[in-house]
């Protein structure tokens, strides 16, 4: 059974009694958005890996999930597994800098040792935006869009693979300001590319029973074919209505000074298709 069979498996057993549990980036309970995200030395990071860029790496995933769904990071749990071998200060110091760039307080957490690989698990606590944006909210007529260029973590992961030490990948930054603002405005649907973006746009595609159509020369991207599966980018897609699409993308770069990139159209039907290919299985998945 693959990740995401798994993950759906285990929607049985939640018994959230909250809007939004299993499936979306964060769970919202009792007023509160939780999300969680788990490292380990040789499925999400190299031997050699600088140990402040793997923990940023980690605490940017999670923050990059609360962000997702329109909230704000606040507090956070740690858990790790340390061989004998990694340098505790070193550690410490990578925790307090990802702590201070985020502006999240360290509320507790738990410690083990590990006979060889570093292991490390974050919660994240953070509240939500006056709208709760999930994955199933995309509707016909919606306007897809991306917040930055991907592709780069791709290529620079094949990069460090082939024994380069190439790193720079692990320091990609959560789009939290843009993420609160989203939650702000309201849009339909939003997930964070994670995965990959064909990977994550039939995330929304699935929960929200529609058919999403990106158009290639329209992705801001590193090399298309990066860009289609690259995980761990941490750019936010989401939908929002034809009717307000033009409103957001003013009230954005008057207000954030920034740009964001229209890149296809919610349909009818079902799948995630670029140009008329089917990319809904572009992308990263444990096995």
């Amino acid at each position: 059974m693959k990740e995401f069979a798994f993950i759906k498996s285990l929607k049985n057993l939640s018994s959230a009694d909250g809007l939004h549990g299993i499936g979306d980036d964060a769970v919202l309970t009792d007023g509160l958005l939780i999300a969680k995200d788990i490292v380990a030395e040789g499925v999400h990071f190299t031997k050699y890996a600088p140990l402040q860029n793997i923990i940023f790496r980690l605490f940017t995933a999670n923050v990059s999930d609360i962000a997702a769904m329109g909230g704000q990071a606040e507090k956070a749990l740690l858990g790790v597994a340390l061989p004998s071998t990694l340098n505790k200060e070193k550690l410490t110091e990578a925790v307090r800098y990802a702590c201070s760039y985020y502006d999240i307080k360290l509320i507790g957490g738990d410690t083990t040792s590990s006979i060889s690989h570093f292991f490390a698990s974050l919660t994240i606590i953070g509240s939500p935006s006056e709208n709760i944006l999930t994955r199933n909210g995309a509707k016909e007529g919606d306007e897809v869009y991306l917040s930055r260029p991907v592709g780069g973590a791709a290529a620079m992961l094949a990069r460090e693979l082939a024994g380069e030490r190439v790193y720079e990948h692990y320091l990609y930054k959560a789009e939290t300001e843009l993420g609160e603002y989203l939650g702000g405005f309201g849009v339909n649907s939003c997930i964070d590319i994670s995965d990959g973006l064909g990977r994550d746009a039939s995330h929304i595609a699935e929960a929200s029973g529609v058919r999403i159509e990106l158009d290639s020369r329209l992705i801001p991207e590193y090399g298309i074919s990066d860009a289609v599966s690259s995980g761990e980018e941490f750019a936010l897609l989401f939908t929002v209505p034809k009717s307000r699409a033009k409103e957001m993308e003013e009230l954005i770069h008057r207000d954030l000074k920034r740009p964001v990139y229209r890149i296809g159209k919610v349909k009818k039907g079902a799948g995630v298709f670029m140009d008329g290919e089917d990319i809904s299985e572009k992308g990263w998945e444990h096995g």
